[in-house]
């Protein structure tokens, strides 16, 4: 019986091997930053359309004018009552990271379901960015 004594890999297949993973991972990991960015977008957005209802829901609920507030500088939204300096705000809800306001409109929800409607829009590090939009009537749409 002959035996080889050669045991393992070669060094110019480990290196073929080692090049064809950087190739791969060179063309994939941009993919999945732009996937993340996207998905960091959409949830911001998402927050964004859950603040606008909740603000809404509130004007009705208790009667009284509510009013979506943006910091962007901190990149936040908040929902106060202007109406009622004894009610705490709710708590400030931070967009996510890589997200941020570009412009936005102030959002004032009457009792009745009104709303002095407007867009906001926000970006994220891209440049990619969505538009949350308010009817008058309180439709809320994502674009």
């Amino acid at each position: 019986m002959h035996r080889s004594s050669q045991i393992g890999f070669t060094l110019i297949e480990t290196m073929v091997v080692g090049i064809m993973v950087t190739v791969i991972g060179s063309m994939v990991v941009p993919q999945i930053q732009g996937a993340l960015s996207a998905y960091r977008l959409t949830a911001s957005a998402n927050l964004v359309a859950d603040e606008l209802n909740a603000g809404w829901a509130l004007a009705v609920s208790t009667g009284s004018v509510h009013v979506v507030t943006v910091d962007g500088v901190d990149e936040t939204i908040q929902i106060t009552d202007p109406n009622d300096a004894a009610n705490l705000p709710r708590t400030e809800k931070p967009l996510q990271e890589g997200s941020s306001f570009t412009s936005w409109d102030p959002i004032r929800f009457y009792s009745r379901g009104l709303v002095d409607g407007g867009d906001i829009v926000i970006q994220d590090n891209f440049s990619n960015s969505l538009t949350i939009t308010i009817t008058a009537g309180g439709e809320i749409t994502i674009n």
